[in-house]
């Protein structure tokens, strides 16, 4: 081999090295003045936020019992680990009573309202999943009553519909929890808890012995809760902490 082409291909080889050599100075460049690209805006949620969360739905059990439900409340996460929210809830149950051919006779509702106040800490992140331990209160009122759909089911014929049931609650527990994110701003949770409920109610009952109501007051009770709490949630403000940037 002649020395003119292995010059030809030392220089070429040379030339093929320079040009590596300024692309990835490119490269290099482009990591240092743009910041790193995140899926989810939580990712930047490391100072404070502040999301709406809440539901509304309804749906039937079983073929005579519905259920219902409506929350909207915030929720503030600082530091990226801790969060601490409030809500407004409705809760309730409506039970329909037939007779043996499936006709309907009266309904039972069940109405709780309350105020649902919790602490979140975020104990893993795996986007786009974080696992959470909360602490809940609930404080609000119950309402039981019954309303006649068949004729002759009314308060004068049939006096125990007159009975009902109005009082207070308290309810505090813990649980386990995971926020499931659908975009950058806007995702899903759910917890499952346990607690325990105090209530003091005023209880109108009507004794079939004698044909008289009975109302009592300040009846106080006690009683262990499952509770599986579910909301979607937007986060409206975002303070973003400081963009690293590689050197």
């Amino acid at each position: 081999m002649s020395l003119k082409p292995r010059r030809y291909a030392l220089f070429t080889l040379l030339l093929m090295l320079a040009v590596n050599v300024l692309y990835s100075q490119r490269d290099s460049v482009a990591v240092v003045t743009q910041p790193v690209t995140h899926n989810y805006l939580a990712d930047y949620d490391q100072q404070f936020s502040v999301a709406l969360r809440g539901k509304l739905f309804g749906f039937f059990i079983i073929e005579d019992t519905y259920f219902s439900t409506a929350t909207l409340g915030v929720e503030f996460t600082m530091k990226g680990k801790h969060s601490l929210g409030i809500d407004a809830s409705f809760f309730g149950w409506q039970y329909e009573h037939d007779d043996k051919d499936d006709n309907a006779l009266y309904e039972t509702y069940e109405r709780r309202t309350y105020a649902h106040i919790d602490y979140k800490y975020r104990l893993w992140r795996f986007r786009p999943l974080d696992l959470y331990f909360n602490l809940y209160d609930k404080l609000g009122t119950y309402h039981m009553w019954h309303e006649g759909v068949a004729e002759g089911y009314n308060f004068w014929e049939k006096p125990f519909l007159a009975a009902k049931t109005d009082g207070k609650f308290t309810q505090v527990g813990a649980g386990i929890g995971i926020k499931a994110y659908i975009s950058d701003r806007l995702y899903f949770d759910a917890s499952v808890n346990g607690g325990r409920q105090f209530s003091e109610n005023t209880l109108t009952t009507h004794d079939d012995s004698l044909n008289v109501m009975i109302k009592q007051y300040h009846v106080r009770n006690s009683n262990n809760i499952f509770y599986i709490r579910v909301n979607l949630a937007f986060k409206i403000f975002v303070k973003e902490s400081p963009i690293e940037y590689i050197d």
